[in-house]
């Protein structure tokens, strides 16, 4: 409390985080933002990038996309890799700032040559559909993978969503999808449990395995997306006459016993 009071960047910044985070009781907004702007300021990456989420959500303030871009463009100029990919995906979106997407792909890229598996992912995709810059599924496929190789469960999920699909003309790979559908999945991505579990269920060019499918649909449907929740149990209810009752009892404990594991494994992290 001190260090901020005098003014010490860093200091500012962990005691505003530490606010955000309720870990210091009632706080007043302004002086958490004051202190954030104030770290800003003297060049802290940091208190610039969060500064510029709390401009996006319009955390007690006005929402203000345009003074979110320049924070997230003096961070990114700074090299700060939050900033660079919220900074792309603004000029992606033309959120606060004119859309330039070729622009964005360039953000993308210096964060990416940082090892950023989120750019990775934007800008592989971004190659594989030839938006913004020339179509290379090769290196689009070379940035997904990376990402994916490297734990990012949206890139997982994406590149499952490749392989099934033959997106941007990469041969359908039903084994390789499956794979990283079922990585992705086991990760906790809603998505691709919903996936799995619907070509599992009813095959579409894969094996089918039906109580496995049908695990992996409940897993779904108590996950956070209120939309895919509902998806995920109205799949539920059309598939399950011909999974019959044991099947629908086995999945529903096996779904029980993956939620409970995964439940401790977030504990525990």
């Amino acid at each position: 409390m001190a260090r901020a009071n005098r003014g010490e960047p860093d200091a500012q910044y962990r005691l505003a985080a530490l606010a955000l985070a309720n870990k210091l009781g009632k706080q007043e907004p302004k002086n958490v933002i004051a202190l954030l702007a104030s770290a800003s300021d003297k060049g802290h990456r940091e208190a610039t990038f969060l500064l510029g989420m709390l401009n996006i959500k319009g955390w007690n303030m006005p929402q203000d996309p345009a003074k979110a871009a320049a924070l997230f463009e003096r961070g990114a100029q700074a090299g700060h890799i939050q900033s660079q990919n919220a900074l792309a995906n603004l000029l992606y979106a033309g959120t606060g700032i004119a859309q330039d997407r070729p622009k964005a792909a360039e953000w993308f890229q210096k964060a990416a040559d940082k090892n950023s598996g989120t750019a990775q992912t934007n800008l592989g995709l971004m190659y594989l559909r030839g938006d913004g810059v020339p179509k290379d599924s090769t290196r689009g496929m070379t940035m997904l993978t990376r990402a994916a190789e490297g734990g990012l469960t949206g890139a997982q999920y994406n590149l499952a969503t490749v392989y099934a699909t033959g997106e941007g003309g990469v041969p359908q790979d039903a084994a390789k999808a499956m794979q990283w559908f079922a990585k992705a999945a086991e990760a906790g991505d809603q998505r691709a449990q919903y996936d799995l579990g619907v070509r599992l269920v009813t095959g579409k060019g894969f094996k089918t395995n039906p109580p496995e499918g049908m695990k992996w649909l409940m897993i779904a449907a108590v996950g956070p997306d209120p939309k895919l929740r509902t998806t995920a149990r109205a799949t539920i209810n059309k598939v399950s006459p011909a999974i019959g009752n044991k099947g629908v009892i086995d999945a529903g404990e096996a779904s029980k016993l993956w939620l409970m594991k995964r439940q401790w494994q977030v504990k525990s992290q």
